[in-house]
């Protein structure tokens, strides 16, 4: 008998449930690699996503797009892995998936945090948390108070912190989850450390090593070993700081999870700068530059920036070591922002984020405390302009050796090489970009002072202006002098002008005048 051919609907239901199965199948190879070849994983996740192009949307689909975010990360690829996770989410959401959803939002976090956007990332924790329902979201839940306790770190909160961590600490034990102990206890460590707290923090660390060991958690023993090291490094045992680097170096490798290793590059390079093993430090400060700038690991580029500046200052080279404190400041302000304003932005977030914390009392005491920063960022701005005059002062020596030098009878090849060092110290004292990452954090700061004065005394001009913003951070005459390259008579000429155009009756008051504004 002739055999009966399928219909089309019938052969595109059967292809679409041969796709499902290879789906499903190719995800639990992804699954089986992601800590052991997260670069396999990608691959695999790509195939499964273009095989179920045809399949409606589906959690398979879902977990395919957030295990190749998870495995990007991994690889330090952020932009693909924050794709990933977006897709992973929505799919989550149209399945009606609200704990994967809140799951998929957790890692979002982490990619933001990885790249020092805290605040992004904390609205990310937060909008997980809303999805959240106890009792059956009490898992992700620990995670998220975990990871917002990491930001509250970040902006130095230990108070918060802590909490958070406790409060990670205790979901975890409810729900048995023994493992996942291990990231607050580290965390708490941390935090106890930074307070100089070092008993409670090496118990910490202690126990959660115990856990990592226990449950065959690679990447959480080299971060504890990471850790450890920093511990070491503040109670002076150098040697064991050292040895403890070298057991996470080699578990990141193994792993190749490229900010874990960067991360502890930057460490060893920081332990050999403290003993001013100074080739040592470079060479593994160099290592660990290079590859923060390729995976835009803004928060812990700014460190070794300050790390290169302290050993080009202790080396003798003063050029080199403010061309770093220049990108610390600026790479710092861009990952943290100004703090103040930013905490008072996220003050009615953080309310919401656990009712425990949402007293009206909490409330108050923080806008207090908020206030009285006000006058702490204000020294810091008078410090940053010191900076400036500082680093102009040495520019400004070198700059006189090198021209008594080039006028010198030398060979070609010295003088070439003299003319180039005034060219790069001449390139290097223009004041005018560092005059411009000044205004940033003054604006920060103030935001409305200049638009308010300029409005109310139109006709001041631009280097008026400049001295304003001096004198509302309470500089003196001649450090104003110093950091506009004007002599101090010609700055006390331009104050009675502003005087007299602000209608102040004497000197004294110019700065009175000026701080109402």
């Amino acid at each position: 008998m002739p055999r009966l051919s399928k219909s089309p609907d019938t052969r595109k239901r059967s292809d679409r449930a041969d796709d499902s199965k290879q789906v499903d199948a190719l995800l639990v190879q992804a699954e089986n690699l992601l800590n052991e070849n997260p670069a396999l994983c990608v691959s695999i996740c790509d195939k499964a996503i273009r095989k179920g192009n045809t399949l409606a949307p589906n959690a398979a689909m879902a977990r395919c797009f957030a295990l190749r975010g998870l495995a990007s990360r991994r690889l330090g690829n952020h932009p693909l892995s924050l794709r990933s996770l977006r897709h992973a989410f929505a799919l989550y959401e149209r399945v009606k998936l609200p704990e994967k959803a809140a799951a998929v939002l957790s890692n979002i976090g982490l990619i933001l945090y990885d790249m020092g956007n805290y605040t992004a990332a904390l609205e990310s924790y937060h909008h997980a948390l809303r999805l959240c329902q106890p009792p059956n979201g009490k898992v992700v839940i620990s995670i998220l108070f975990n990871n917002i306790g990491n930001i509250y770190r970040e902006w130095r909160d230990s108070e918060r912190a802590i909490s958070y961590y406790h409060e990670s600490l205790k979901l975890k034990q409810e729900i048995a989850d023994e493992a996942g102990m291990a990231h607050p206890l580290n965390n708490l460590a941390n935090e106890y450390t930074a307070l100089k707290q070092y008993a409670k923090a090496d118990k910490c660390y202690s126990q959660a090593l115990q856990l990592h060991r226990k449950f065959g958690d690679k990447r959480g023993e080299a971060a504890l070993y990471s850790n450890f090291a920093e511990l070491y490094a503040k109670t002076g045992r150098m040697s064991e700081a050292l040895s403890a680097l070298q057991q996470a170096l080699g578990i990141s490798e193994a792993l190749k999870d490229r900010l874990l290793i960067a991360r502890i590059w930057l460490q060893i390079g920081q332990v050999n700068l403290l003993q001013r093993r100074f080739e040592e430090s470079l060479h593994f400060l160099h290592k660990a530059m290079k590859l923060l700038k390729l995976l835009n690991a803004q928060n812990l580029l700014y460190e070794c920036h300050y790390a290169l500046y302290e050993l080009h200052k202790q080396t003798g080279n003063p050029v080199q070591a403010l061309q770093h404190h220049e990108r610390f400041y600026t790479v710092k302000t861009s990952v943290l922002g100004d703090e103040l304003n930013r905490k008072l932005k996220n003050l009615e977030l953080t309310m919401e984020l656990g009712k425990e914390h949402q007293k009206t009392e909490v409330y108050r005491t923080q806008v207090g405390t908020l206030k009285g920063e006000a006058a702490e960022k204000t020294k810091e701005i008078a410090a940053m302009a010191v900076h400036l005059i500082e680093k102009n002062g040495v520019l400004s020596g070198l700059h006189s050796r090198a021209a008594t030098l080039a006028n010198e009878p030398k060979k070609k090849r010295r003088m070439k090489l003299l003319k180039e060092m005034l060219v790069t110290v001449v390139a290097a004292m223009d004041s005018e970009k560092d005059w411009t990452a000044f205004e940033r954090q003054f604006t920060y700061l103030h935001p409305e002072f200049l638009s308010v004065l300029s409005k109310t005394f139109p006709a001041l001009t631009p280097t008026e202006l400049k001295i304003c913003t001096l004198l509302k951070v309470q500089m003196t005459t001649k450090n104003i002098a110093a950091l506009l390259h004007r002599s101090v008579r010609t700055v006390e000429g331009q104050r009675q002008i502003l005087r007299r155009k602000l209608g102040v009756a004497n000197a004294a008051a110019l700065t009175s005048f000026l701080s109402k504004f």
